[in-house]
C-alpha cells in the first residue's frame, strides 16, 4: 500500500505542476514506462514543459533559434534522448526508438519504445533529461507492469536506478 500511496502522491503532484500555465519556477519531467505484454516492449511517454524542452534542444544542438515545432527538431530530439534516457549495464547501452512528439501549448509529450524488455533484466535506467540545463531538475519515472507500479526519482546526484521491470 505504501508504494501505491507514493505513486499516487507523486503522480498527482506532477499533474498539478503540469497543469500550471505560464512561467514556472520548478523543473520536472514525468515519464510513464509501461510494459506491453503483447509486444514485449516498454512504451515510454515523457511529459516535459515545452519551454524547458526547447531550451535543452537549443543547447544540445548549438542552434539558438531551433523550435520544437521545426521539422528538423525530430532528429535533434532523437539524438537528445539517445544521450539522456537509456538502459545501461557495464558497457552495454540500449536506447529507445523515438516515435514522435505531441505539443500542447506548455506541455510536450515524447513517445519512445524499447524493444525486447526481457533482455533488460539487470540493466539500470539512466535518466539525465534536462540535468545539463537546470540544477534543480527532477525526473520522475513511473514503471507499470500490469498491476505492479514503481516510481523512481532522478536528479543531478542520482542519475542511475535499477530497472524495476
Amino acid at each position: 500500500m505504501g508504494r501505491l500511496k507514493t505513486y499516487l502522491m507523486l503522480t498527482g503532484l506532477c499533474l498539478v505542476l503540469f497543469c500550471f500555465k505560464g512561467r514556472h519556477d520548478f523543473h520536472t519531467s514525468l515519464t510513464e514506462a509501461r510494459l506491453n505484454e503483447k509486444s514485449g516492449s516498454i512504451e515510454m511517454t515523457v511529459r516535459v514543459f515545452s519551454d524547458d524542452f526547447e531550451l535543452a534542444l537549443q543547447k544540445f544542438s548549438d542552434k539558438e533559434d531551433l523550435k520544437i515545432t521545426d521539422a528538423e527538431s525530430n532528429a535533434v530530439i532523437r539524438n537528445y534522448f539517445r544521450k539522456h534516457l537509456a538502459f545501461v549495464k557495464d558497457k552495454d547501452v540500449v536506447f529507445g526508438e523515438y516515435l514522435g512528439k505531441e505539443i500542447e501549448t506548455d506541455i510536450t509529450w515524447i513517445y519512445i519504445e524499447v524493444s525486447e524488455a526481457k533482455k533488460l533484466k539487470g540493466f539500470n535506467l539512466l535518466n539525465t533529461i534536462f540535468l545539463e540545463v537546470f540544477d534543480d531538475q527532477t525526473n520522475v519515472v513511473n514503471f507499470i507492469d500490469g498491476e505492479n507500479r514503481q516510481t523512481l526519482l532522478f536528479n543531478k546526484k542520482d542519475k542511475l536506478k535499477a530497472n524495476p521491470l
